[in-house]
């Protein structure tokens, strides 16, 4: 990341964290400020050291300075702790407009032109992630599970992200939080945290032309059919145990095939591709059209399959497409935990 971008990204932080409410109580002697905070916060997943205050203390041992202050502008590094304190005060939805910045800048920066890989679209992988666990330690926000008489009571979200085939590096966006609100009977839970998120985000996200990517657990019904009337596009992962409908489809659809081989300097592999266009995903009576690809890789040396998977798209299934598209599905493990 460039200099100057990172700075125009820390720019956006900090035109959003002035708007903050300040809800610590001055009597205890404000030492960080919020704006430290949240820039430490950042910057911990810019240098991606265990331990960022330690990192920083001892380069400015050396150095007289550190790159919190000449990069981030930080003027008092908070420890983890201290950043866990202030950052949690703050609701995660009043920042959601510095991610929404952020791509703007990369894409006025030329950068998403590489991340248009589909169709002129981008791929957006959904995934669900715990961030926080304890058989102890719970708020009213939180999750729970029961198991052998122990409930572990857990903080989890819909991580997304802009991702490409070929490339480790993501442009994050937005998540979108699975919890309890005040007065919820019912435990929220992915899916409809899923659904949310397309309601609330899918027209913000149409200038992208995003494709979604996610596990089985999101090639339902509901979720392919609110992406479609939004006008955007999903490869989904699709096990034949968790659709039946669509295995009794595929078993007996007149499935089209192609093979090609490769060399990746150890191995020979044969990528063995099989789809079908025009099943059925169906849902209380109401169907919905979807295109399932299967994809095998057989390695010679070894002999035996290394790799299988299968996906709905909404996308048309060609011979001339069904190695991107596969490569797009695969995508999705860019962001898995």
């Amino acid at each position: 990341m460039g200099r100057g971008i990172l700075k125009t990204l820390i720019g956006y932080l900090d035109a959003a964290v002035q708007k903050l409410p300040e809800c610590r109580e001055a009597s205890n002697g404000l030492k960080y400020t919020l704006l430290d905070a949240f820039k430490s916060a950042l910057a911990v997943f810019y240098f991606l050291h265990p331990s960022l205050l330690n990192f920083q203390q001892e380069m400015r041992r050396k150095t007289k300075r550190s790159n919190l202050e000449t990069l981030f502008g930080v003027r008092r590094i908070p420890c983890t702790e201290q950043i866990k304190n202030i950052v949690d005060s703050i609701e995660p939805g009043a920042l959601a407009g510095v991610f929404d910045q952020g791509l703007k800048c990369a894409d006025e920066q030329g950068v998403l032109n590489d991340y248009r890989v589909l169709d002129g679209g981008v791929l957006i992988p959904l995934d669900g992630v715990w961030y926080h666990s304890s058989e102890s330690v719970h708020c009213d926000h939180c999750l729970h599970k029961t198991k052998d008489g122990k409930t572990t009571y857990y903080h989890s979200m819909i991580g997304t992200a802009v991702v490409r085939p070929g490339s480790t590096v993501v442009l994050p966006l937005m998540p979108e939080y699975i919890r309890n609100e005040d007065g919820q009977e019912k435990q929220d839970c992915e899916r409809n945290a899923a659904k949310r998120y397309l309601e609330e985000r899918g027209r913000e996200l149409q200038w992208l032309k995003p494709t979604f990517l996610g596990d089985d657990l999101y090639a339902c019904h509901d979720i392919c059919k609110g992406i479609r009337a939004q006008g955007m596009s999903y490869i989904f992962t699709c096990k034949a145990e968790s659709h039946p409908w669509i295995a009794e489809q595929v078993a007996y659809g007149e499935m089209q095939s192609h093979t090609r081989r490769e060399w990746n300097g150890r191995n020979h592999l044969e990528y063995r591709y099989r789809w079908v266009n025009g099943i059925e995903n169906r849902c209380d009576g109401e169907k919905l059209v979807v295109n399932y690809l299967e994809l095998e890789i057989w390695n010679e040396e070894k002999q035996k399959a290394t790799y299988r998977n299968s996906w709905i798209t909404d996308k048309e299934l060609r011979e001339d497409k069904v190695k991107l598209i596969a490569e797009c599905g695969r995508s999705r493990w860019k962001i898995e935990n």
